[in-house]
């Protein structure tokens, strides 16, 4: 089953990030297992997808899931493999 994320409610504290987001642990259980951050626009990202590729600007760079875009990235990735 496919979900499309645009909205995030909450942009602080990382953790409702990724909530908003959908994360496994974070999130409510669900029966999703695709999740579409959108959009990407001709400027690049935005909402959901913003949140996503500039995650360092959003998560911080010392959150629990990483000081880096590309360590938060991947802990994110994990966290929805982890779950199925």
């Amino acid at each position: 089953m496919v979900v499309y994320v645009d909205v995030i409610p909450q942009w602080w504290p990382p953790e409702a990030i990724a909530k908003g987001l959908g994360v496994p642990g974070y999130a409510a259980e669900n029966p999703y297992n695709i999740f579409i951050f959108g959009f990407w626009q001709t400027g690049g990202a935005v909402d959901a997808a913003k949140a996503f590729s500039e995650a360092s600007t959003y998560f911080g760079t010392s959150s629990i899931f990483g000081t880096t875009t590309s360590e938060i990235q991947l802990s994110i990735i994990s966290k929805f493999h982890a779950a199925g």
